[in-house]
């Protein structure tokens, strides 16, 4: 017979470590309902993402070895947890790679503040358009590309060291509405 149950499924998160393979050290803290999931995305994420957590992993990668996973906590409130692993860890003196402290981040979904959304959509536009013109062969094609998102970069540089960021973020919005 099966059994109504009245209170909802309380999901389950797991607190994970990153452990270096080579050292044996700590240096990842984060949360996943999935750990293999979660895992492979590390993996993909880390040959596309320049943060230190990525730069790390694929370190690892070409050195033909991989993180080792360990489960730090099994818990349904997994911002608070996160947060005190990660917080026990810097304590401790491990060297974590989190640039975040945990708990409700978004990661890469977040916009930083100091690089604004249409930025952002740009960047990605041109690293796609060069990766897609490197798998067709384009060499040409790409080292103009890369030129280009070379003169893109040191103009975001520019703008922010100036303070008019804002500003060029606003222009290139403006620019996506008229064309």
């Amino acid at each position: 017979m099966i059994q109504r149950m009245d209170a909802p499924l309380t999901p389950i998160f797991y607190i994970y470590g990153l452990i270096d393979p080579s050292t044996k050290e700590l240096r990842y803290i984060g949360k996943a309902q999935d750990l293999f999931k979660r895992l492979a995305s590390h993996l993909r994420e880390a040959f596309r993402l320049t943060r230190p957590v990525n730069l790390w992993i694929k370190k690892c990668a070409i050195a033909g070895e991989l993180p080792e996973v360990c489960v730090l906590k099994i818990t349904a409130d997994w911002e608070a947890d996160e947060r005190k692993e990660i917080a026990a860890a810097r304590a401790a003196g491990c060297p974590i790679l989190n640039l975040a402290s945990g708990g409700s981040v978004q990661g890469l979904k977040r916009v930083a503040p100091n690089r604004p959304k249409h930025i952002m959509r740009v960047y990605r536009m041109m690293e796609q358009t060069i990766r897609q013109a490197r798998l067709r062969g384009e060499l040409e094609h790409v080292a103009r590309l890369e030129t280009k998102y070379g003169n893109f970069k040191r103009a975001v540089a520019r703008h922010r060291k100036h303070g008019t960021l804002a500003d060029l973020d606003r222009r290139l919005g403006e620019r996506r509405m008229l064309g």
